[in-house]
């Protein structure tokens, strides 16, 4: 639109800012959900140095995965995306029909102020939602390989980013029905949480496997 040079940088940006840094927060994000269902695993040795570790590990293996063919790659993909759709879907059903949660809970926290404080919440907030929804335009990346790129892009994008909305509505209204407010403070592996409160703790287990699905486009 503009000039290659732009593009040139737009694609540096992307590769340094735009993926890796979300990468490597996801590999995290999964390190401390494997970490509260699994604790006894960093009973030795440096639990910071471990999870490290372990989120190299875990960005080594789907660097590996994609570095075999597109198809081989492709096929883990959805496997993944249908394992993960299907599982959040039974929690977020679960959790409302069967589940232990409270609906008090939805009357407590604090009050919003429209303070710099009440907007730094907000976008503090804001940065970790938009992690849901991170890939929503993975799509037009491969627009020359799809056949009818006109018609089934839009389509892509939009039904994709509809569904990972209704995902995580749902699943958040399932969380502040489970866990209260204040016990949500400083809580990283927050789900992790509220399914071993509305649940038991032995499903906390299942939590860290729906984690590494970020490093593929939704």
């Amino acid at each position: 639109m503009y000039h290659p040079l732009l593009g040139f940088l737009s694609g540096w940006t992307s590769f340094i800012v735009g993926f890796s840094a979300p990468i490597a927060a996801s590999a995290i994000g999964f390190c401390e959900y494997f970490l509260r269902a699994y604790p006894q695993l960093f009973l030795r040795g440096d639990p910071t140095v471990l999870k490290k570790t372990l989120s190299i590990c875990v960005i080594l293996l789907f660097t590996g995965i994609h570095m075999r063919r597109i198809e081989f790659g492709a096929r883990i993909q959805n496997v993944l995306t249908v394992l993960k759709i299907t599982l959040i879907a039974g929690l977020i059903l679960g959790g409302l029909l069967l589940g232990s949660g409270n609906i008090q809970h939805f009357a407590q926290g604090s009050t919003f102020s429209f303070s710099f404080e009440g907007w730094k919440t907000v976008g503090l907030s804001l940065m970790w939602i938009m992690f849901a929804y991170s890939g929503w335009n993975a799509s037009t990346y491969i627009g020359s390989e799809i056949r009818d790129p006109t018609r089934l892009i839009p389509r892509s994008l939009f039904l994709g980013t509809g569904v990972v909305m209704v995902l995580y509505i749902c699943i958040k209204i399932v969380f502040v029905y489970a866990v209260p407010p204040e016990e949500m403070k400083g809580v990283i592996a927050i789900g992790g949480l509220a399914m071993g409160k509305i649940f038991s703790r032995s499903l906390e287990t299942v939590f860290p496997f729906l984690s590494p699905s970020p490093f593929f486009p939704h």
